[in-house]
């Protein structure tokens, strides 16, 4: 009994830790930074070259990247409709993916 006592305590205080620790605030968004990351830089090819309408092009940058995930096509979807202005803004003034990332809180 005891030890597991000690194991949550240990617990308690590591989530404790990284939550007061705001540098592992990309480590705990992991997935999702990768994700987007990957986003942001279809979405730079398909603004630099694609046809239509930015929301047009950043649905191409979501179907490719997300293919076969349906909740991270859910989730960039979302993203198109919630933040894309802040986004093309930050890649017209040539901020880098995992800073447009971090501007939308997925990094």
């Amino acid at each position: 009994m005891r030890t597991s006592g000690l194991l949550v305590f240990l617990a308690v205080l590591g989530v404790a830790l990284a939550m007061a620790n705001p540098s592992n605030k990309l480590e705990n968004k992991g997935l999702f930074c990768s994700f987007c990351e990957d986003w942001v830089k279809e979405l730079s090819d398909e603004l630099a070259h694609g046809a239509g309408s930015d929301e047009e092009k950043a649905n191409r940058a979501c179907d490719k990247v997300c293919k076969k995930h349906k909740t991270m096509d859910k989730v960039c979807k979302k993203i198109v409709d919630t933040s894309l202005k802040v986004v093309v803004k930050a890649l017209q003034n040539g901020e880098e993916p995992r800073v447009v990332c971090g501007l939308i809180d997925m990094c």
